[in-house]
């Protein structure tokens, strides 16, 4: 038997390796860095509305319970709680979060009775009442300061409008102190936060969600059945508690409580838990059109890829996909991104307070290099996206930056609370939200975010879904050698003004990629530098359309390039998480390297116009490149009603001293307007599809050359046929 491995298992062997080197190199220059990831998955089958921009549905959330469940059984130290989810402004109740809380010491476990998504059982109807009094029991074993509390000795804040459409009442309240303090006579705001309604029942308070009795050093189980959902299955409210040893204590009590009560199912519910270094927390919610994860941050890039291979896997178990292939072959991310976050073990910890100047000189960093803001990005970028530069918002505002950033460099080592106060107005959406924004601080020093806004992290939005583990692998090593290198490199603060250039030039793979190329090299010289194996992933094509060999030694290659649409309508009109933008402009990127003896003899003709390559040098050959925009669809509601689509798109290509000349064409649908049959089985099936879009026919060229294009079409970059 040969001992030869196939080229794509070496591949993977050399990026495990290539990162592992990454992570050594970090760790002995002193720098930690963690990272976590917020993948999405959709079903790429369905278009139903869950799927394409609802947040919530039936299906997603079955999906999503038997997420949860497999992915529990790949952590068996795992605890899964089912805590209240995000609530969004147009929202009127929370979302469903599931989440996955573990040790990272290995072998330590807690001993909790199995959710039912992992096979826990239904109890008999006395089994919530014996666990209150087992529960009181080992509190008071453990020194807890407790007491019961019914509810009908508590003000009832119900009626029976809202009772009727509530979910489990869980009767049975239990309070105790934390400070180890002999508990207080219950005031009348104590009895009344006793008696509430479970969470997830109501609204969350615009202020956030806040365990009031916490800050009063108390804390409330609620226990019941879990009713209609699981009949018979006890559930149990968790308090917010700070402490991960509290928190870790609380449910060690609970198991040993589980286990005298002979409780066989029990669901752990309330608010998200306590984090530090000891332990890792993963939620699964929904989003619009995908259920996105927020896994636990690691300490490298091949702890990342571990736990990134685990979640692949187990999406693809539930038939969740991170990729979306259209019916005519086109290839998109699964519509929710792939965020990507660094900080560290701890606030403290974090690298962006190590390193008071980091965050200033990574906005300069960005800001000077567009490939990482456009090149892994979302189709859908620039002014109106969910990740806007700094310098896609108003003029003005971007010069009000250009001083904040030279007053914290003023600063000999500016605090948490300058550095985000000073960039927070700035680092946002053009209706000012920061969670929109390519750089993300809302959780870096915010006192304005309840449980969230103080973790010390950055969240880098610009990102695609990643379509396999590796490559989400390799963007988060990138990042993290940028972090490093700005940590401790002397490196220009000024923020770059591109101008108009900046949605022209940068909107061409070639330059983005060029950009690239400079971001690696500078890494390189700084010691960071990043090995093959992971920058042939960063470099791998995903935006090639079609190679034409045409003669004389020129190749002609068709991309998609870059595209920035414009919002549609009064932006005070738009409220909520989406924005309504007009999509139906495509930009295509045509490149095509000759000899450079051939440079100037080459032309290209677009519907009847002679449009001007732009050439660039590159060593002995050269390279002719230039943006082809055109409308693909009329939208409705959209910009220019009146202007119709564009297409196919042609471009003819010939050399002026050859008789011949390539017919390219790009169409929309089927070549014959024939209807396809279902949507693509694999990737190789959506490529065979999109191939067959593209056609080349060899013709004659033009007698005489076409006449130029009408001025406002022709950019330095792009010649825009809806001005034609």
């Amino acid at each position: 038997m040969s001992d030869e491995i196939d080229p794509d298992t070496q591949r993977l062997r050399d990026i495990e390796l290539a990162l592992s080197d990454h992570d050594q190199r970090l760790s002995d220059a002193g720098l930690v860095v963690w990272v976590g990831t917020e993948p999405t998955f959709t079903d790429r089958f369905s278009y139903d509305a869950e799927w394409v921009g609802a947040a919530l549905g039936p299906a997603k959330l079955e999906k999503a319970r038997r997420f949860a469940a497999m992915l529990a059984s790949r952590v068996p130290s795992a605890v899964l709680l089912r805590c209240v989810g995000r609530q969004y402004p147009e929202e009127t109740s929370p979302r469903w979060s599931f989440g996955l809380y573990w040790r990272r010491e290995p072998g330590e476990v807690w001993h909790l009775p199995p959710d039912p998504l992992m096979g826990g059982r239904a109890s008999d109807a006395g089994a919530p009442k014996r666990l209150l009094q087992e529960l009181e029991g080992t509190l008071e074993r453990r020194g807890f300061a407790r007491r019961r509390v019914l509810l009908n000795d508590a003000p009832h804040p119900h009626t029976p409008e809202t009772d009727a459409q509530a979910g489990p009442t869980l009767p049975f309240r239990l309070l105790c102190s934390l400070s180890g303090a002999a508990l207080p006579e219950l005031d009348a705001e104590v009895q009344e936060q006793c008696g509430r309604r479970p969470l997830g029942d109501d609204a969350i308070p615009s202020s956030g969600l806040v365990d009031a009795l916490a800050l009063r050093s108390l804390a409330l189980l609620c226990l019941g059945d879990a009713g209609e959902e699981h009949p018979g299955v006890v559930r149990i409210e968790l308090p917010q508690i700070g402490s991960v040893a509290l928190f870790s204590e609380l449910l060690d009590l609970i198991g040993e409580a589980c286990r005298a009560a002979r409780v066989e199912g029990l669901i752990l519910g309330g608010f998200p838990p306590p984090v530090d270094r000891e332990v890792a927390w993963a939620t699964i919610t929904p989003d619009p059109g995908v259920i996105e994860i927020n896994t636990a941050p690691c300490a490298g890039t091949r702890g990342l890829l571990h736990d990134s291979r685990i979640l692949y896997e187990v999406a693809e178990g539930v038939g969740l996909s991170p990729l979306r292939m259209h019916y005519n072959g086109e290839l998109v991310d699964s519509g929710g991104g792939g965020q990507i976050t660094l900080g560290g073990p701890s606030f403290e910890e974090s690298p962006f307070f190590i390193h008071p100047q980091l965050l200033p000189r990574l906005v300069c960093f960005f800001s000077r290099h567009p490939s990482l803001s456009y090149l892994f990005a979302v189709d859908s970028v620039g002014g109106s996206s969910q990740s806007p530069r700094a310098d896609e918002g108003s003029v003005e505002t971007f010069g009000e930056l250009g001083l904040a950033l030279e007053l914290l460099q003023r600063a000999e080592r500016p605090s948490p609370e300058d550095i985000w106060s000073t960039l927070a107005p700035f680092l946002v959406d053009r209706f000012g939200n920061s969670h929109r924004a390519e750089l993300n601080i809302e959780k870096l020093a915010n006192p304005h975010l309840p449980g969230r806004g103080r973790l010390g992290v950055v969240e880098f939005r610009a990102f695609r879904m990643a379509d396999t583990p590796e490559r989400a692998a390799c963007l988060a090593a990138l990042l993290r050698a940028i972090t490093a290198h700005l940590a401790t490199a002397v490196t220009p603060t000024s923020l770059e003004i591109w101008g108009r250039e900046l949605h022209d030039r940068f909107a061409l793979p070639f330059q983005l990629e060029r950009d690239l190329a400079s971001v690696l090299q500078e890494l390189h010289s700084s010691g960071l530098g990043l090995a093959p194996a992971i920058t042939s992933e960063l470099f791998r094509e995903h935006r090639l359309l079609a190679r034409v060999e045409l003669w004389g030694g020129a190749v002609l290659e068709l991309r998609q390039a870059v595209e920035f649409w414009p919002l549609v309508g009064d932006l005070s009109a738009q409220s909520g998480t989406s924005r309504l933008v007009d999509s139906s402009t495509r930009r295509y990127e045509l490149r095509l390297r000759c000899p450079a003896a051939q440079v100037d003899t080459w032309r290209l003709v677009v519907d009847g116009y002679s449009v001007p390559w732009v050439a660039v040098s590159e060593a002995q050959d050269a390279t002719l490149v230039r943006a082809i925009r055109c409308r693909s669809f009329i939208p409705n509601p959209g910009l220019h009603p009146t202007l119709p689509a564009h297409g196919p798109l042609r471009a003819l290509v010939y050399q002026r001293d050859e008789d011949r000349a390539a017919d390219v064409s790009l169409h929309w649908w089927k070549v014959d307007g024939g209807a396809y049959v279902g949507l693509p089985e694999d990737v190789e099936d959506a490529r065979r599809r999109t191939e067959a879009r593209c056609t080349v026919d060899h013709v004659s060229k033009p007698l005489s050359d076409p006449p130029p294009p009408p001025e406002p079409s022709l950019s330095t970059w792009a010649f825009d046929t809806r001005w034609a």
